[in-house]
């Protein structure tokens, strides 16, 4: 579970870097048709990141949670 924890907040920390290196999302979104993919992609590159992180370190840690509390009963 440590594990878990710690590739998450690496990759988030890698992908973020990425992101502001790629440079100006309007340029390369405009390249994705007009589907629901481009909208979940520009969705995810415009969030907070601050946001983002913290409800994915959420998703992650509620698991946890419900496998301890599985393990107890």
């Amino acid at each position: 579970m440590i594990f878990t924890a710690l590739y998450y907040v690496l990759g988030h920390t890698i992908e973020e870097q990425a992101q502001r290196e790629a440079g100006d999302w309007e340029r390369r979104g405009s390249e994705l048709a007009d589907t629901e993919l481009r909208r979940a992609v520009e969705g995810m590159i415009t969030a907070d990141p601050e946001e983002r992180f913290a409800y994915g370190l959420e998703l992650v840690l509620g698991g946890v949670r419900l496998r301890l509390a599985e393990a107890q009963r």
